[in-house]
Formats: C-alpha cells, structure tokens, sequence
C-alpha cells in the first residue's frame, strides 16, 4: 500500500488500477527528504508500459521548437550561465594538455559539473511545471545527488555509443537514441542507472525516428560544437581569452537548447504534460 502523502505511492496505485505505468513527474527539488518508493520504482523497472505507446504519450515533434523555446525565455538566464563555466573549463583541458595527471582531475570533475547541470536543468523544467521559482542555489543543491548516477548512466548512454558511431555508424546512433532519455528518468523517476537506461528504451520505443531527429541530432550538435569551438577557438582567433570566450559562448548556445529538448521529449514520451 502506497504511504500517506507520498506521491510516489499514490502514482503507483493508480498505474495497477489502470494497468499503465504513471510517469509522475514531481518537483524533487522540494522533496528531498521524501523516502524512496522501493515498489514504486520496481514497477518502472520491470513493469511493460502497457498502453503508453499510443494513448499516453504525445507526438514528439509537433510544437516540439516552440516548447523548448518557451523555457529558454522563461530561463534562460539559470540555464545558459553554468553552461558558460562549462565551456570554460571545456578549453581549460587544453591549455593544460601538457600536464597529464592536471588533465585528468580536470577532466573527471568537468564530467561531474556536466551531468550536475543535467540534473540541475530537468530540475528547473520539474519547477517550471509546477509554477514554483526556487533560487537557483537550491536547484543546484538538490541536483548533487543525481549527478554521480547521472554520470554512471552517461558512460554507457553517451560515450560508448558516440565512441561505437565513429566505429560503426548505425549501431551507435541506435544506442544513443535508445538511451536518449535517461536523465530525465534518473531525476524525476528516481531510478537507478540501468533501470533508468531501460526506461529510456521503452520510451524511445514507438518513436524511434522521431527521437532521433530531436534529441540525438541535439546531442550530435552540442557535442560537435563544444569540441569544434574547445579546439578552434584559440587557433581562430590566435588569442587565449578570444578562444575562451568562444567556446563559452558556444557552449551556452547549445547545452541549454539541447538539455531542454531532452526534458521536453521526455515528458511527452511519458505522458507527463
């Protein structure tokens, strides 16, 4: 039996009833002393999602543009600064190339921030659809226990299938897209890395060419723009700060965009909004 006020518990109740998974996107940023729902979470792992093919879930890309847009307007600001710092520190890697044990710490704490800021952007949607404003502190708060699950998922959702695409093009572009939607399962289902990898699946399943063509490409370009600008911003502009603030700016106009898209269709995969 679900327990009293926990939302988790309830969601879980009305999926048997009904026999569909409930997606229950709920503002975790609130809640994080709200104990984890074991059943809750073992019937999103194990259980098919019958009838969300078709009946809870909404077309990917139709107002798909104009979603995303809508949350760049109305956070914009929260959610392009961090990616500024990432940018940063993206370029910092190079300039430290020549020393190897800098290059790694460097490296392993940006592989943090980033997926931190993952989990910090599906926070500030979670916020966004309940119509709450927490500081930008609080969001970032109560996105550090995400990001080491966040992180774990990543190495397996996004660097070995973009490792296998410049191998083997299709199989790794059918991993990345099958895995696309792992963090928004991470944060706002409170699953662990694997099942969150396999709740991405069964989302992506059934919209497979239509997640491709938003949140992979999205993912394809932010990667290919953070790198391109990391390593030809300083050889473009033949300046150190030049190059720094290229690829920050670079970072800003992709990481917000693309995180958002990820967020977005999520929830219509998932029959959220």
């Amino acid at each position: 039996m679900p327990r009293p006020g926990n939302e988790a518990g309830r969601c879980a109740e009305v999926g048997r009833a009904s026999g569909k998974t409930p997606p229950c996107r709920v503002a975790r940023w609130a809640r994080r002393d709200e104990p984890r729902d074991v059943e809750f979470e073992r019937d999103l792992e194990l259980r098919p999602p019958a009838g969300t093919r078709a009946s809870a879930s909404r077309p990917v890309l139709p107002g798909l543009a104009r979603d995303v847009a809508g949350l760049l307007r109305g956070h914009g600001a929260a959610a392009l600064a961090p990616a500024a710092l990432l940018g940063a520190g993206a370029d910092a890697i190079l300039l430290l190339r020549d020393h190897i044990g800098a290059v790694i710490v460097l490296g392993i704490a940006l592989a943090v921030a980033f997926e931190l800021y993952v989990g910090y952007v599906e926070l500030i949607v979670a916020a966004d659809r309940s119509g709450e404003h927490p500081a930008v502190l609080s969001l970032l708060r109560a996105a550090v226990p995400f990001a080491w699950p966040l992180l774990l998922a990543s190495v397996v959702a996004v660097t070995l299938p973009l490792a296998a695409t410049g191998l083997l093009v299709v199989p790794g572009l059918w991993l990345l897209t099958r895995w696309s939607l792992f963090a928004p399962a991470v944060v706002h289902e409170r699953l662990p890395p694997r099942a969150a990898l396999r709740r991405s699946a069964r989302l992506v399943d059934g919209a497979f060419w239509a997640v491709a063509a938003s949140v992979t490409i999205s993912v394809l370009i932010e990667h290919a723009v953070i790198h391109g600008a990391a390593h030809g911003g300083e050889a473009l502009t033949g300046s150190l700060p030049l190059g720094l603030v290229i690829t920050a700016v670079a970072t800003t106009a992709v990481s917000g965009p693309a995180a958002f898209t990820v967020s977005v269709v999520y929830e219509r995969r998932a029959g959220v909004a």
